[in-house]
């Protein structure tokens, strides 16, 4: 079956290439394969496997927010994602989560998709892997109904060990750029 969904796309794609007139359609071709492959950057995800506890602090300005809950990590789609489900208890109030992670290899940049049962919109950045750091940095905007403006936001996940990860999201750039919530994820056993 995937053979033949496999085969079928790639006559779909070979007849694109010929249909917009490509001088190098067998070139094309091989491009386009070679991106529809698992690659080096989707071995990433392999860190993110695996059930984690999870703390959490939020950064209100009238006093923190804290809550611990669990979030269950898979690599899905034969590796080119992680699927990253969640339940954490925040001041007494359950929130359950979902964020897939990606990697593109057309734009070549890192994404990221989050939703929530606490509210109705959705939340997608791109963003990079930096090896040195051992982090992903991820750059959005969302829209700020109490401000009436797009904001900038910037989320950071950094592998500290390989059984620890934190998920820290900051709102604002410069110096006005704030640290709204940060999660550090310890590895279950």
């Amino acid at each position: 079956m995937k053979f033949r969904f496999a085969i079928y796309m790639m006559f779909i794609l070979s007849s694109l290439v010929n249909l917009f007139g490509q001088q190098n359609g067998e070139e094309d071709l091989n491009n386009m394969r070679k991106m529809t492959q698992v690659t080096e950057e989707h071995k990433l995800f392999e860190k993110f496997t695996g059930e984690w506890r999870q703390n959490f602090i939020g950064y209100t300005g009238e006093g923190d927010q804290v809550g611990s809950g669990y979030i269950k990590n898979d690599v899905i789609l034969g590796g080119r994602y992680i699927e990253s489900v969640s339940s954490i208890i925040v001041s007494g109030v359950q929130i359950n989560g979902k964020i897939i992670i990606g990697y593109n290899t057309k734009q070549e940049n890192y994404f990221l998709f989050g939703i929530d049962d606490a509210t109705n919109f959705s939340i997608s950045a791109k963003g990079q892997f930096d090896p040195q750091k051992n982090q992903l940095e991820f750059n959005g905007s969302d829209y700020i109904l109490s401000l009436k403006k797009e904001m900038p936001f910037k989320i950071l996940i950094t592998f500290e060990r390989e059984n620890k990860y934190t998920y820290q999201m900051y709102f604002g750039e410069g110096k006005s750029q704030k640290l709204l919530f940060e999660y550090a994820c310890i590895k279950n056993n």
